[in-house]
Parts: C-alpha cells; sequence; structure tokens
C-alpha cells in the first residue's frame, strides 16, 4: 500500500463518491462563473471593437476619404484645403469628427438598433455611449478635452 493503514484508507473518500463530486463541483462552478463572465466581458469587446472600427470606416467614407483613412488625418486634410479656399471663418460642423466621438455615436447607434429590435436583454444603456446626468441620458460626446491641459490654464 501507500503507507496508510486500512483505517486511515477508509477515510480517504473515493473520487466517485457523490459527497466528493458535489465538493468538486461546487469549486468548480465558480472557477467557470468567472471564466464564462471573463468570456463574455472579452466578447463585448470585441463586439464592441468591431463595432467602433466599422462605425470609424464608415464614416471615414461619408466624409470622402477611405475605409482605411484616419479621421484624424482625414480632419487635418481637410481643415487644410478649406482653411487654403476659404472666405471666411472654418465651420468645425463641416469637418470629420474626431475619432473618440465617433466611437461613441458607434456606441450609441448599435445600442439603438438593439432596443428596437427588442434584443438589448441586459445590456446597461451606459455602457453604450450615453450617461446618466439628473436621472436623463445624456450622450457621451468624447472622452477627450478640447486642447492640451497646458493651453486650457
Amino acid at each position: 500500500m501507500d503507507g496508510c493503514s486500512q483505517e486511515e484508507d477508509d477515510f480517504i473518500p473515493e473520487a466517485h463518491e457523490p459527497e466528493v463530486e458535489d465538493s468538486v463541483t461546487s469549486m468548480q462552478e465558480p472557477t467557470s462563473t468567472v471564466h464564462s463572465q471573463y468570456q463574455r466581458k472579452s466578447a463585448k469587446k470585441r463586439a464592441r471593437n468591431v463595432i467602433e472600427d466599422h462605425g470609424t470606416k464608415a464614416m471615414a467614407v461619408l466624409f470622402g476619404g477611405k475605409g482605411t483613412d484616419s479621421l484624424a488625418s482625414l480632419r487635418y486634410n481637410l481643415f487644410s484645403k478649406k482653411i487654403i479656399t476659404a472666405k471666411s471663418f472654418v465651420t468645425p460642423e463641416r469637418l470629420p469628427p474626431t475619432e473618440s466621438s465617433t466611437k461613441y455615436h458607434c456606441q450609441r447607434v448599435y445600442f439603438q438598433i438593439v432596443v428596437w429590435t427588442g434584443k438589448e436583454g441586459d445590456m446597461n444603456t451606459v455602457d453604450w455611449g450615453w450617461k446618466l446626468v439628473d436621472n436623463r441620458f445624456l450622450p457621451v460626446m468624447t472622452n477627450k478635452t478640447a486642447a492640451p491641459e497646458s493651453l486650457l490654464l
């Protein structure tokens, strides 16, 4: 034997005994729950990245660029062209949105589509481009400042 007496051996439960299986199962449940939550979070993050990526490409195309153009470079190039030809002030509304504002816009569009189709389930509104202010949902416009902090002081 392995150094245990027969009496000691009787106290070592076999793996197939119900109480051992129950305890192993109960130890696995939190791990599998955490793992499945991680997988869901990971899948949500990948889905969000796909939504934002496609939305950014579509926005670039809407403003005359290619799907491969970054909004920042497209914004700069269009601004430069408008400055050269402008007879007055160039309004920012005529420029492509920033990448940050496009990201939140795409999240809100996706969330609205999901709500319209009745498939929102447990989606949290504030995770999809909205913020709750005074008991009202308002759109998150960007997470960037208008200018560097050194200029805003």
